[in-house]
């Protein structure tokens, strides 16, 4: 999950009254940066620790996401009543597993796609991950104006942003993602910004995709901690590879 650092340090160069997409992308990550960051840099594995919550349904639930360098990803929920969710990647594969679905392996370009998402740091290799840049015009997000930027990945997906224009930090983005209940569209709303070791980051993602509204909340950002689980899929995941492996086996 990583696409989010966000408020400004007093001083920092911001774009000006025309910028260019790479320049609002530029001014982003500097302006997340407001005290020694070196423990990020340092840093090869990394636990965020907070909830999910569906308000409009009443439901929530700790939230516990993990991630590895490069881009390995494993996040888990689980809601009373209802079940265990749980996503990630290890590198190599993808994975889904869900009440309504029970376990998936994700493929072709879900796989491309969570490997973009996972990335340790971020959109702070932008240059890398992004094929083109072209600032739309001054929207509003989250009551403030911002320059909407149209942004097209190294794999062809369009992914929307919106920088604000006094801070210079992304403030929402518009992703569109496609799964196993095909294209869904979710609009971001970054909020409730923190430092985290020198970095600052949205303590609270508002996400609103096929009529839900989501709520992340980021409570405890944990680098290098003594004690990490290396990802993997788990055993129901893990089975299903298995009986892949062998069905090819057997052809």
């Amino acid at each position: 999950m990583t696409f989010l650092l966000l408020l400004a340090c007093p001083g920092k160069r911001l774009p000006g009254d025309t910028p260019t997409g790479e320049e609002l992308f530029t001014a982003h990550i500097e302006a997340s940066v407001v005290g020694d960051d070196s423990a990020w840099d340092r840093a090869t594995t990394r636990i965020d620790h907070g909830s999910f919550s569906m308000p409009r349904q009443g439901i929530q639930s700790d939230m516990l996401a993990r991630y590895e360098r490069p881009d390995h990803y494993a996040v888990r929920f689980e809601f009373p009543g209802i079940g265990l969710f749980e996503e990630g990647y290890d590198g190599q594969t993808a994975w889904s597993v869900d009440p309504t679905q029970g376990p998936r392996i994700k493929e072709g370009d879900e796989v491309l796609r969570a490997a973009f998402d996972s990335s340790f740091d971020g959109d702070s290799d932008w240059p890398e991950r992004y094929t083109e840049f072209r600032v739309v015009g001054l929207e509003e997000c989250n009551g403030e104006p911002a320059w909407e930027v149209r942004a097209i990945t190294k794999f062809g997906d369009e992914r929307r942003f919106w920088f604000d224009r006094k801070t210079g930090l992304i403030g929402c983005s518009t992703i569109e993602q496609k799964g196993a209940f095909g294209s869904v569209k979710s609009h971001n709303n970054y909020l409730d910004y923190g430092e985290f070791d020198g970095r600052l980051l949205p303590r609270t993602l508002v996400m609103e995709a096929m009529m839900l509204e989501i709520v992340m909340q980021t409570d405890v950002v944990d680098l290098d901690p003594r004690e990490f689980e290396a990802i993997a899929p788990p055993a129901e995941v893990q089975a299903l590879l298995e009986e892949h492996a062998s069905e090819g086996s057997a052809q």
